[in-house]
């Protein structure tokens, strides 16, 4: 994947009404827990570039051979990968709903780190951050990534795969606010995780119009990505999507916008423009 422009004004963005909902499902919270020790907060605005005397003894992992992030950052750098993922991704959800509804926090989980966070688990019990995290927990209204989940995506499959990733968990966010009901049951569960990939799927629209993407590595990145995470048909009481399903979901979102994303819960549009 290739950086962004520098921003520009551009036109207002368009902020829609806010509704109060409960967190996602798998993650529902009933009391918000500080995590200690807190993980890194990783600011959209650390993505801009790295003051002048620090480029000389980190510009293999600042600059990356001709703009493409491919292969270019190592697993220590897995922070400054993450600032370029948030400077992608970032644009098209605060055109659409506003910076102020951007998710509270930013995340990054060092290999060393874990902790409570603000969300339950499935189990009933605290749901926890570590390493291998790559999640969106609504009780706080912010994504954690792991430094080793982040550095598998992107050196087993590709560098625009943690982007789709991160685009899915920062749909679970657009899901939270707008007031999509939480899934009660795995059916319910998988509806949610599949409007989350075609919101993803919005968002690789929105990259490629962009020019953000690389072709055809990137493409490749996101089919293989799908294969690795998506979940059997036979598998028992399974809450996310087949590869069929979640391939679909993305080509959805990709083919038809945030506007087609309504159609897996209709009745609580997630996007009116």
């Amino acid at each position: 994947m290739t950086p962004p422009p520098p921003p520009s004004s551009g036109a207002p963005a368009v902020t829609p009404t806010v509704k109060p909902t409960d967190v996602m499902p798998s993650t529902a919270a009933t009391v918000v827990v500080t995590p200690t020790p807190e993980p890194t907060n990783t600011k959209i605005a650390a993505a801009a570039p790295a003051p002048a005397q620090e480029l000389a003894a980190n510009q293999p992992q600042v600059f990356c051979p001709g703009g493409s992030h491919e292969g270019c950052h190592n697993y220590a750098d897995m922070p400054t990968y993450l600032t370029h993922i948030l400077a992608l991704i970032s644009p098209m959800f605060d055109e659409l709903y506003g910076a102020a509804n951007r998710p509270s926090n930013f995340y990054y989980i060092a290999a060393d780190q874990a902790g409570p966070t603000a969300c339950h688990a499935s189990d009933g019990n605290i749901a926890a951050y570590d390493h291998l995290s790559y999640m969106y927990c609504g009780g706080d209204q912010a994504i954690y990534t792991g430094q080793d989940s982040l550095w598998l995506l992107y050196s087993e499959i590709g560098d625009a795969a943690p982007a789709v990733g991160y685009a899915h968990e920062w749909g679970h966010h657009i899901q939270n606010i707008m007031g999509v009901p939480p899934g009660s049951t795995p059916q319910e569960s998988i509806q949610l995780e599949n409007q989350a990939d075609c919101i993803a799927g919005a968002w690789v629209y929105f990259a490629q119009q962009s020019g953000f993407l690389e072709y055809p590595n990137d493409l490749g990145d996101i089919q293989r990505l799908l294969t690795t995470i998506a979940s059997s048909e036979s598998e028992v009481n399974r809450d996310h999507g087949t590869l069929q399903e979640r391939s679909d979901s993305i080509d959805y979102g990709y083919n038809y916008g945030l506007r087609g994303c309504n159609q897996y819960f209709p009745a609580t549009p997630i996007y009116n423009g």
